[in-house]
């Protein structure tokens, strides 16, 4: 959220109504209350996803959408492509790991999706990536379903740092595909 310069020490609130219940947050520009999905203490940085080799590569939670059509019983192939700065959490701590992991899951759709690998690994790729990063890869799988209709995919890509930063606001991107199923099409016949 942008606020104007002239700002100061005044104070906002966030309130989410869901399921009939209220919460409130008081939000403010306190320093020691900053949340910054882009940058952790150590300098650490989320990884950047893109679905195709030259980008468009994103970072940070914001993500990105990119749209896809397959025709039922077809797998379709779904790959991304992550770039890291490859900086590690804990100094002293090197993982003998690919600096970035991608995991797939459903989001949205009307029936199953089967993945012949939920969390493919990342093969190192070259290409250009945007910098600061020193690690750049490819992760490739493929995607069943089991009936027609509009789906939604999330890819979410995570550095050294763990599953969603482990429980820190950075260092992991995420990204969505669309995905419209057509039913088998028509055979001839009688």
């Amino acid at each position: 959220m942008q606020v104007p310069r002239d700002f100061g020490d005044k104070k906002l609130t966030w309130t989410i109504v869901a399921n009939g219940k209220t919460t409130t947050i008081p939000i403010s520009l306190n320093p020691l209350w900053e949340v910054s999905p882009f940058v952790d203490a150590t300098g650490n940085t989320p990884p950047f996803i893109g679905f195709e080799e030259t980008g468009p590569f994103v970072q940070g939670p914001r993500g990105q959408t990119t749209a896809m059509a397959t025709t039922l019983p077809n797998p379709l192939t779904l790959t991304v492509w992550v770039a890291d700065d490859a900086k590690v959490p804990l100094a002293a701590f090197r993982p003998r790991t690919s600096p970035v992991t991608v995991g797939w899951s459903k989001f949205r759709g009307p029936g199953d999706v089967t993945f012949s690998n939920e969390a493919p690994k990342v093969e190192k790729a070259d290409f250009k990536a945007p910098p600061p990063t020193v690690f750049t890869g490819k992760a490739t799988t493929t995607a069943t379903f089991s009936e027609p209709g509009e789906y939604i995919l999330r890819v979410v890509a995570n550095d050294w740092s763990g599953d969603g930063g482990r429980g820190f606001q950075c260092c992991w991107s995420n990204a969505q595909v669309k995905v419209s199923v057509k039913p088998p099409a028509a055979t001839g016949g009688e």
